[in-house]
């Protein structure tokens, strides 16, 4: 007796695998139906070789086994009555996020990598490429491949290879950043993170407009050894014409963004499309620092998959702008402009540009931010076809996934069914009624109520869910670690620096550095790095800001941090300025004392307060 779409959603065998398979069946009278898994009936397949249907998809275990003219003599499958009549496109590839982050200003907001893995299939996104993050993506990559995996696929470029200063650790080093400081060391590097499978590199030339100050480039001939790997994925982010193109010169195959300095001539664009194996879009992570102070988020449509605390990040920006770095909102314009420039001249020259997101950046989010790209490339002369056929089968072949982008015999069921025909409408695939991904069929409401990354919950140290008991989700790697400081005041252990010991925390007795002379104990200096109080019992480096004695100040956000050799009181989110209680530099006003702050009667450190 055969199934219907009332069955439960998790269909298919628990396989997950990338082998290639011949796409060419028997005749379809000579195959044997019956053990099929799903059943999408009588429906219009739109995919970059056009519109056909209507066609009956069937799938067994995760590959499609059959896109027929007629009704397949099926017992066993679940047949999807909801889908009849509607349209089905492969599921959407997404070849640059940064699962790693939310999106949000700050890093308070909770969130969790499960809530960007369901938002991402929620948008109908069923491929990713994390373009950059902590060696934590390795242990998702593996997961993404594993037979109880439920969520979608992942490939990883692993840590940016770049400098101290240069994008993206410009204001402070980050899990994400690696600062090579010979050829060796990047050999080293690339090999020991290919044994973790990694999938590629990322390669980041400091750019001026990205930093706020003067940085050295990263050496052409580091970034030629990265981009010698044979690795399949080699990206490389670079701001402007001319370093694109030495880039693309010295190996690299992916330019993770247009040319957004200045926009770039036809000459050069005419070279890139000779040259280049993609240019990702990116668009919105130039328009969203706008788009979030002009009130053009799409709030309700956000927030069934997206989590409050990071709406409520932007909602803070939007009502209070200058909680962004001064001249930032400005300067993304700028590169929006030159960037959008630079899509017209790669259109006309026939580049290989591909719908990329950049989700997790700033103010953008996962899975609808990729939709925004497709709306911008309509409207920048891509007809609705050739823009779903690049967010389908060319940003698969771009991103490494053979298998998919199609809806043919042979290759992997990730699909969307579709309400309305997305060639008339692209929005349309913003709003899928059904996701199949790897076989295993989904609705929005499900994906929002009943979806988990694992059969069984979390099954890795990944924050895919709760941690359990007597472990804490670390924000910058999204791992469980014990509630105990091994390294007190560890930039994202339990103990610091945003949040406070609680009392049954054990944390380690460490001075990281010394607030009386942090320029000596916080590196590197490019960093403006200030030394702080993380705990109750020790300090640590983090990035200073302009904020100046007495001024209010918010620890949450760069530009409202406190200037260096000052620190943001929790308790009345003032700054105040160290001293040396025993009368020795930096000393306090003539108006003011140096007063002794104390944890359990033991001194801890100074301040100057009036008298």
């Amino acid at each position: 007796m055969q199934g219907t779409d009332s069955d439960l959603s998790d269909t298919g065998a628990d396989t997950d695998t990338d082998t290639e398979l011949d796409t060419d069946t028997d005749s379809e009278s000579d195959v044997d139906w019956s053990e099929a898994d799903l059943v999408l009936p009588a429906v219009t397949v739109v995919d970059a070789d056009g519109a056909r249907g209507p066609v009956w998809v069937v799938v067994d275990n995760d590959r499609i086994v059959g896109v027929l003219d007629s009704a397949p003599d099926v017992r066993e499958a679940i047949v999807v009555e909801s889908a009849r009549g509607k349209f089905v496109t492969p599921g959407l590839v997404d070849p640059h996020v940064h699962l790693f982050l939310s999106g949000a200003a700050v890093s308070d907001p909770a969130w969790t990598l499960a809530d960007n893995l369901r938002a991402n299939l929620y948008f109908g996104v069923t491929s990713v490429v994390d373009a950059g993050s902590p060696q934590a993506a390795f242990t998702l990559r593996s997961a993404s491949e594993s037979v109880t995996w439920r969520g979608p696929s992942v490939r990883t470029l692993g840590q940016f290879i770049t400098v101290p200063g240069g994008h993206p650790c410009e204001l402070a080093p980050g899990p994400a950043c690696f600062f090579p400081d010979s050829e060796q060391a990047v050999r080293s590097f690339v090999a020991t993170q290919a044994a973790f499978g990694l999938d590629g590199v990322k390669v980041a030339f400091t750019d001026a407009s990205h930093s706020p100050w003067a940085t050295d480039r990263l050496p052409d001939a580091f970034a030629e050894v990265a981009f010698a790997t044979d690795l399949p994925l080699r990206y490389v982010h670079a701001d402007s014409e001319a370093e694109a193109l030495r880039a693309l010169e010295l190996g690299a195959d992916h330019l993770a963004h247009p040319p957004f300095a200045e926009g770039v001539s036809a000459s050069g664009a005419a070279r890139i499309a000779d040259q280049a194996g993609s240019v990702h879009t990116t668009l919105g992570a130039f328009s969203g620092p706008g788009d979030v102070l002009a009130d053009r988020v799409p709030w309700d449509t956000l927030a069934p998959v997206v989590p409050a605390g990071v709406l409520a990040d932007w909602q803070a920006v939007r009502d209070a702008p200058d909680l962004l770095v001064a001249g930032y909102a400005d300067e993304a314009a700028r590169w929006h402009a030159s960037a959008r420039s630079s899509l017209r001249e790669l259109r006309v020259a026939g580049a290989p540009v591909v719908p990329a997101s950049d989700a997790g950046y700033l103010f953008v989010a996962h899975g609808e931010g990729l939709h925004r790209e497709l709306a911008a490339m309509v409207e920048l002369g891509w007809s609705p076809q050739d823009a779903l056929t690049a967010a389908t089968r060319d940003a698969a072949f771009a991103a490494g996934f053979d298998d998919r982008g199609l809806v043919a015999e042979g290759l992997r069921a990730d699909l969307l069914v579709l309400d309305a025909d997305p060639l008339n409408d692209l929005a349309t695939l913003s709003a899928p009624v059904r996701v199949v991904v790897g076989g295993r069929s989904w609705t929005r409401a499900q994906l929002r109520s009943e979806w988990q990354p694992f059969v069984g919950g979390n099954t890795t140290a990944l924050c895919l869910g709760d941690c359990p008991d007597g472990q804490t989700c670390q924000r910058a790697s999204q791992t469980c670690q014990p509630d105990v400081c091994d390294v007190a005041g560890q930039l994202d252990s339990p103990c610091g620096p945003r949040r406070a010991c609680d009392v049954d925390l054990t944390c380690a007795d460490l001075q990281t550095c010394d607030p009386l002379d942090p320029a000596g104990t916080c590196s590197p200096e490019i960093y403006g790095q200030n030394c702080v109080p993380f705990d109750l019992d020790s300090f640590g480096c983090a990035p200073s800001g302009e904020r100046l004695e007495g001024e209010l100040c918010d620890v949450r956000f760069a530009s409202t941090s406190c200037a260096r050799g000052m620190f943001c009181s929790t308790f009345d989110s003032r700054c105040y300025r160290f001293c040396d209680p025993a009368g020795g530099e930096p000393a306090c006003a003539d108006t003011q004392d140096c007063v002794v702050q104390e944890v359990g009667g033991e001194a801890w450190f100074s301040v100057c307060l009036s008298r």
